[in-house]
């Protein structure tokens, strides 16, 4: 059993063959993005999401973006 405050995604069946075509795509526009990190960054990353009252995911999504504009420039 998953631990900590993991959601998945609420989402609605879609039938094996669209799946399997990728036409089964989910309706968030969102995918889910993997990386292994040393353990006490993911710890550091954890406590300063909460003590800002922001979900990893949301704190994830606005430090890619930030990264990526200033990439732009």
């Amino acid at each position: 059993m998953m631990q900590g405050n993991y959601k998945p995604l609420s989402r609605a069946s879609a039938p094996v063959n669209a799946v399997l075509s990728g036409t089964g795509v989910a309706q968030t526009g969102k995918v889910m993005l993997s990386l292994r990190v040393d353990s006490e960054l993911k710890n550091r990353f954890k406590a300063a999401c909460a003590a800002r009252g922001m979900t990893m995911e949301q704190a994830a999504d606005e430090a890619l973006c930030h990264w990526l504009s200033a990439d732009a420039d």
